[in-house]
Order: structure tokens, then sequence, then C-alpha cells
């Protein structure tokens, strides 16, 4: 419906500028072209204002919007905050290098990383509970290798892990 209501005005401007057009070419004061211009350029804006009040409806009031929340996370990740509060039902997995690794760490942190996988993988199974959150963490936001890890852990059986979003760097932050 909006579809063709829109339309419907857009025709009319062409309309409108097909008239204007023609009386500029005739005898008809510059005046009056101008009003005309000005006309068909209000109605035009009147047109986008009256487009951008369902889209802002939508945006703020849609049940399927995207989070507005800077701080949204997807499926497998979870927040700094919120796996904290899970105090000691956290496993946490470095899948940063052995060297990021041994220069610093999340306390208790077990590092595992592709490159490391067969050794690295007993370390994490000897050091899971059952009752345990595992949450792997790389380097940073853009570090793709905690969901690769993550992955394999998952694949390996261990049913709880998830991605720390924002990595070490998230840890870091709150640290200070």
């Amino acid at each position: 419906m909006p579809a063709l209501i829109l339309g419907e005005l857009l025709s009319r401007d062409k309309i409108a500028m097909k008239m204007i057009l023609s009386y500029a070419s005739s005898d008809v004061s510059d005046r009056y072209v101008f009003t005309l211009m000005r006309t068909a350029f209000h109605q035009s804006l009147t047109i986008c204002l009256l487009a951008l009040l369902p889209a802002v409806g939508a945006a703020f009031f849609h049940p399927q919007r995207p989070s507005w929340n800077p701080e949204s996370v997807k499926e497998g990740e979870v927040l700094l905050s919120e796996a904290l509060k899970q105090g000691d039902r956290i496993l946490w997995v470095d899948a940063r290098s052995s060297k990021d690794y041994e220069a610093d760490h999340i306390p208790e942190a077990v590092n595992l990383n592709e490159t490391e996988w067969e050794g690295g993988q007993m370390r994490v199974f000897e050091a899971w509970k059952p009752d345990q959150i595992v949450v792997v963490y790389c380097s940073s936001v853009g570090c793709q290798e905690s969901y690769r890890v993550a992955q394999r852990l998952r694949d390996a059986g261990l049913p709880a892990v998830q991605v720390l979003k924002g990595g070490w760097e998230a840890w870091q932050k709150k640290q200070k």
C-alpha cells in the first residue's frame, strides 16, 4: 500500500516537472516557475519525511529489529561481565600462541591453540569439570582463532563452550 501511494506521488512530481519545463519554455514569468519548483520540492520533502516515519517506528518497535546495544553478542559468544558472574564455573581456554600465553593470561587459563592442538587438548580435558562452562578467548574482537578452537572443543564433546567477546583485550580493559 505505501509503495502504491509513493508511486502515485512520484508520478505527480514527474507531471509537475513536465509542467515546469513546458512553462519555462513559454512566456510565463520566472516567478511562477520558481513557485512551481518550490512546490515540487516541498512535496518531495514531505514524501521523504512521511516515508521516514514508518522506518523510524520499525527501528524502535519491530520485534526482530537489530540490537542498538554495541555489547550485543552472537550465538556462542559471552560478554566478560556475564562470564565473571559464573565465578569458579568457568574454565578459561587461551587460544593465543604459547608465547602470548606465557607473557600473560587470565589466571588458571589453559593454553590451547590449533597449532598445538594434540598436546593442548589433553590439558583442557584434564582441567575441565562437568559443571564448568568453557570460555575460549584470543587476542581481540577480530581474532578468529577462538571461534575455531571453540568449535573443535564442541566437536570433541564438550557441551558448554563459548567465545569471550572482545577476547584478551576485553580482559585487559576490565583489569584497568
